[in-house]
C-alpha cells in the first residue's frame, strides 16, 4: 500500500516548559507542541485531524475507516448532535461522515475472547476448555478469511456452520467440512479431535453460552464490517520501521527529530530505500562510495523478497526459521571465538576509508591519520 498522509502530536515542548518552570518568556523556536489531550485520546484526535484536512490539503474524502472496535473513536468522527446531551461528536458538518470497517484479524481476536472467558469460569458454570477454545477461535478465523467475498447471507450462514460444525451438524458447512463429504459419499467419518454433543445437560448448556457469542458476532450488523480485502497488518508492520529510527525508550520534545525520522520511515517505504538515500545524497552533493551502492541494492532486495514471499505464509514461516537458526549459529561461534583485538587487514583498511570518505571530505583542510581497530566488532577510530 501507499502511504499517503500521517499526523503526529505532541503534548510536551522542553522550551517552552523550562522557560515556565523558571518564569520567563520562552526564545523563539518552532515549538512542536500541538495538543492538549491525554494520550490515550491522541490517536482519535490524530485521525480528526486528517479527516477533517484531507479534502482541503490532500484532495480526496475518507469513506472508509478500518480500525479496532475502538467506541471512543466512532463517537468522535461524527457530527455534533445538539439534542443529544451526551453526543461526542467533533468532526465539521461539511465533511462527510466515514464508514467504520473492522479489521478481521481484531475482530478474530474479540470474539476468540469471549471463548476463553468460557474457559476461565469455573467447571459448575461452564464446561469449555483451552482446546475447543482454541478450535473455534480457528474456525471463526477460517469462515472469516473464505467469506470476504461472498454475499452477506452465504456470510451469515457460514457463521452458524462454525457452531454447528463442533457439535457435529454439518448440514449448513460448505464443500470445506470432511464429515460433510463423507455423508454424500455414504461412509463414517472419524475426526481425531472429535466432536462436542448437545445430549447432555453440560453439552446443552456450552451449546448455549456458544450460541450467545455466535449469534452476536455472527449477525448481519458484524460480518458486514468484515466483508473487505483489506486489514491494518500492514501498518502495524510499519511500525517496526518506525521503532529502529525512534525508540521507544527515547523522549523527542525538544526539537523535531521525531518528525524528520517519520519522514524517513514514509519516505523509505513510498520510494523505496535506494532512490530515498540516493535522492538525499544528491541534493547534498555527497558522493556515495560503491560499498553504500552495494548495501542499499542489499537492503531493497531484501524488502522486496519479504514482500513477495510474505502471502506464501508456508514459505514465510521456513525462511523466518531459517533465519532464526543462522542467527543462532553466528551467536555461536562468537562465542567460541571470544573477546579478542585483531589488527584489520589491508583489504578492511581499505574498505573503512571508503566508507570514510565522505568524513575526509567535509574536512578537507585536517590533516589526520586515524589509527584504525577492531575490538569485539565494534570499529573504533
Amino acid at each position: 500500500f501507499f502511504l499517503v498522509y500521517s499526523c503526529i502530536l505532541s503534548r510536551l515542548c522542553r522550551i517552552c516548559d523550562t522557560a515556565k518552570s523558571l518564569g520567563v518568556t520562552p526564545r523563539m523556536h518552532n515549538c512542536i507542541k500541538n495538543c492538549d489531550c491525554t494520550s490515550k485520546r491522541m490517536e482519535c484526535i490524530a485521525i480528526l485531524r486528517m479527516i477533517s484536512s484531507c479534502p482541503r490539503f490532500r484532495k480526496f474524502v475518507s469513506d472508509w475507516i478500518i480500525s479496532d472496535d475502538d467506541s471512543s473513536m466512532r463517537a468522535i468522527l461524527q457530527h455534533f448532535d445538539p439534542d443529544d446531551p451526551k453526543d461526542k461528536g467533533l468532526l465539521p458538518d461539511h465533511i462527510l461522515e466515514p464508514q467504520f470497517k473492522a479489521d478481521p484479524s481484531h475482530r478474530i481476536k474479540v470474539v476468540a475472547k469471549y471463548f476463553y472467558l468460557l474457559k476461565n469460569q469455573a467447571a459448575a458454570k461452564s464446561k469449555m476448555n483451552a482446546v475447543t477454545a482454541r478450535r473455534l477461535k480457528r474456525s471463526w478465523g477460517y469462515m472469516i478469511r473464505q467469506n470476504i467475498d461472498s454475499p452477506l447471507d452465504e456470510f451469515v450462514t457460514a457463521a452458524k456452520a462454525v457452531l454447528e460444525h463442533t457439535f457435529n451438524n454439518h448440514k449448513l458447512c460448505g464443500d470445506w467440512c470432511q464429515g460433510k463429504r463423507a455423508i454424500k459419499e455414504g461412509k463414517v467419518y472419524d475426526n481425531p479431535r472429535g466432536y462436542l454433543s448437545k445430549e447432555t445437560e453440560d453439552g446443552l448448556k456450552l451449546y448455549g453460552q456458544i450460541d450467545g457469542i455466535t449469534t452476536k458476532y455472527g449477525s448481519e450488523h458484524y460480518l458486514d464490517q468484515s466483508r473487505h480485502p483489506f486489514d491494518t497488518q500492514s501498518n502495524e508492520a510499519i511500525h517496526q520501521s518506525q521503532s529502529t529510527l525512534t525508540p521507544k525508550n527515547k523522549v523527542f520534545h525538544s526539537s523535531r527529530a521525531f518528525h524528520y525520522r517519520n519522514a524517513i520511515t514514509i519516505c523509505t517505504h513510498n520510494d523505496g530505500f535506494n532512490h530515498f538515500w540516493f535522492k538525499v545524497f544528491s541534493e547534498l552533493c555527497i558522493p556515495v562510495s560503491r560499498l553504500f551502492v552495494r548495501f542499499a541494492d542489499k537492503v531493497s532486495d531484501k524488502r522486496e523478497r519479504w514482500k513477495r514471499l510474505q502471502p506464501d505464509q508456508k514459505l514465510a514461516l521456513l525462511t523466518r526459521q531459517m533465519l532464526q537458526q543462522r542467527k543462532m549459529l553466528k551467536s555461536i561461534q562468537r562465542k567460541q571465538r571470544g573477546k579478542r583485538l585483531t589488527k584489520p587487514t589491508k583489504r578492511q583498511r581499505r574498505i573503512l576509508l571508503v566508507n570514510c570518505r565522505v568524513f575526509f571530505q567535509l574536512l578537507p583542510h585536517h590533516s589526520c591519520n586515524p589509527s584504525i581497530h577492531i575490538y569485539n566488532n565494534t570499529l573504533y577510530i
